[in-house]
């Protein structure tokens, strides 16, 4: 279609003034921009547009404003004189690297390689940033809101919190610094260029994320309170809750009774088995607090995966795992301090968690990688039910 066609097409031409302006006909510094005069006529001829022949500047902005007006982001690429306003009106201007001084002055970004390959590219790592900042939103709000809760279930079951200082500050030190260095360093994957650009009303925090982010706390304060209500009789633990842990060891000879049946008033009562594996008293006590503290670490560690997928529909959450070094070596960073923390002198020097038997440790790694099966369930769930989650945190004055 040539440009006199799209102009007949649309309805003609009209200027029209800056909304900020509009009042202001005497203002000789309004902005004045150009529109189709029938914009039911112009959504039906851009449905079919694909090239537009024999254009000239003014045709570039005309096409830009009626786009704008319609509530579209609009890109201009140019390189001369005439280009300029186009460039101005557009949401996002590109000047090429050989363009006037001007042009480029108008621009928000030079094309330094003079290629429109690089403008794709340019977009594509434009929306990965917006895509990383989600991605470090969504386990930002999960692992608070996980740490919360789990800690108040402790002290109503314990009447303390079964994650020390030191566990909460390497929690802290998680979801805080390793996850922004791993989630703002994910490279952009194919498919984003798919998505549409983000309107500035929309809210970083999308229906979808506020869906991961309340479905992923929900799960795992279900599998924190198994661990913490039913991991005593799930891992043979005997103690009772008024023991000190922080006495260290205990003498086995006050406190270890066999007979189950004998009476004996105010002195715990254990069986053989418990004793052989040291399980009994202030020591099966630590031990229930380890359990609590590597399940909670590794439901984390497995949301951490989750995260590097914040679509609605995007189910595997390993695609082009190894893109990213960065984020493998702090996953595998996470893995080795949990596993000393429990084999070697991290357990009592930092971590101050008890020593654990191999088959105890990697049952803690099964129950954190159910983190990945509620993530599925959640993106399961029907797309109607985004509607009524919250997209948008208002906020009211005083």
């Amino acid at each position: 279609m040539t440009a006199e066609d799209f102009k007949i097409a649309i309805g003609g031409v009209e200027e029209v003034r800056d909304e900020n302006n509009q009042g202001n006909e005497d203002d000789q510094n309004a902005k004045i921009g150009l529109q189709a005069k029938d914009m039911v006529k112009f959504t039906e001829v851009m449905k079919e547009l694909v090239v537009v022949a024999m254009a000239d500047p003014d045709d570039k902005r005309l096409i830009a404003n009626s786009l704008q007006r319609e509530g579209s982001k609009v890109v201009v690429v140019g390189d001369g004189l005439n280009d300029v306003n186009a460039i101005y009106d557009a949401d996002v201007g590109f000047a090429m690297g050989d363009a006037k001084q001007l042009a480029k002055a108008a621009a928000k970004m030079i094309l330094k390689e003079n290629q429109f390959y690089s403008l794709a590219r340019a977009i594509m790592w434009g929306r990965n940033i917006y895509t990383n900042v989600r991605r470090f939103v969504q386990f930002q709000f999960a692992c608070n809101l996980t740490t919360l809760i789990t800690v108040f279930m402790g002290y109503c079951f314990f009447g303390e919190s079964p994650i020390n200082a030191i566990q909460l500050l390497w929690i802290n030190l998680i979801m805080d610094t390793l996850a922004a260095l791993a989630l703002a360093t994910t490279p952009p994957f194919t498919n984003i260029m798919k998505e549409g650009p983000c309107k500035s009303e929309s809210s970083i925090i999308t229906p979808s994320v506020w869906r991961q982010i309340y479905a992923m706390t929900l799960w795992n304060i279900i599998i924190m309170a198994i661990v913490i209500f039913a991991g005593k009789g799930m891992y043979g633990l005997q103690y009772e809750k008024t023991d000190d842990i922080l006495n260290g060891d205990t003498d086995i000879d006050e406190i270890i009774v066999i007979d189950e049946n004998a009476e004996v008033d105010d002195v715990p009562i254990y069986t053989a088995e418990c004793l052989d594996a040291e399980n009994c008293g202030p020591l099966g006590k630590k031990k229930h607090y380890s359990l609590i503290f590597q399940t909670f670490v590794f439901l984390q560690f497995f949301n951490f995966i989750n995260c590097r997928m914040v679509g609605p529909k995007d189910f595997n959450v390993f695609t082009r795992f190894g893109s990213n070094w960065t984020f493998v070596i702090i996953l595998l960073i996470i893995i080795a301090v949990q596993w000393l923390s429990q084999t070697s002198v991290l357990s009592w020097l930092l971590i101050t968690s008890d020593k654990m038997t191999p088959k105890e440790f990697w049952s803690c790694v099964v129950w954190g990688s159910t983190a990945l099966l509620g993530s599925i369930f959640s993106k399961l769930t029907p797309e109607s039910w985004l509607l009524k989650i919250p997209s948008k945190m208002q906020l009211s004055e005083s």
